[in-house]
């Protein structure tokens, strides 16, 4: 058993603090357009053709469905490709719209929280984006199982992505004797709501509408970075 006390840390999520999420979400296409044969770049590109509706309409719905939907169409792909191809998205596609505002303000945070990043993206696109950005911290990201070096497109769990990322979270903080309700949170999504409750100090970035309402209601701070 492991009996280190219990620590704090900043929890930040990625997506639209960063980097916005609708650019994110490009890299389906991007590997799409980056097959490495003809006949491979053809069967994937019908297969996310099709499955691109069904993977918008659960987006707000069901976020893991929508996930699951997405990422099953890069079985059969190698880890080693798709490490690749997710360094390549990062450095040509996302580079440019890192927010040097947000990359400033999370290492002042750095500077006196132990940082945890979460993101509903995958860990090879999250790790590069990071690099860039010249920050470091733990990750809690997505992870497509894999045999032999093959992906079978499905995620492993705990999944990132809609009322599971409060079990993922759960689950990484147990491992590493970190205290939620001693900590502090960061998001830009609503749907991070219920994940604000268990933390010690929450605040939402950027928050309009609804999601400014309910920061009003619930006593959560509100913070404004240009993205």
């Amino acid at each position: 058993m492991n009996t280190s006390p219990l620590q704090p840390a900043a929890f930040i999520r990625i997506e639209d603090l960063l980097v916005r999420d609708a650019w994110m979400k490009n890299f389906q296409s991007f590997v799409w357009l980056n097959r490495q044969t003809l006949p491979e770049n053809i069967f994937y590109g019908m297969q996310t053709l099709l499955s691109m509706p069904f993977s918008s309409f659960y987006q707000k719905r069901n976020p893991v469905k929508s996930q699951k939907i997405r990422y099953a169409n890069f079985h059969g792909m190698t880890q080693d490709r798709l490490s690749v191809l997710g360094q390549s998205f990062a450095e040509t596609k996302l580079k440019k719209h890192l927010q040097k505002d947000a990359i400033d303000w999370i290492k002042n945070i750095s500077s006196t929280h132990q940082v945890i990043f979460f993101s509903d993206q995958l860990c090879e696109v999250i790790e590069p984006i990071l690099g860039l950005a010249n920050l470091s911290g733990h990750i809690i990201s997505n992870h497509i199982q894999h045999s032999q070096g093959l992906l079978n497109g499905a995620l492993q769990n705990p999944i990132v992505g809609g009322e599971q990322t409060v079990s993922a979270i759960g689950q990484f903080s147990r491992a590493h004797n970190i205290a939620l309700h001693e900590s502090l949170i960061f998001s830009a999504r609503k749907q991070d709501a219920q994940l604000f409750t268990l933390f010690k100090e929450a605040t939402a970035i950027n928050p309009d509408g609804d999601f400014a309402a309910l920061c009003r209601q619930m006593n959560w701070q509100a913070k404004e970075i240009y993205i």
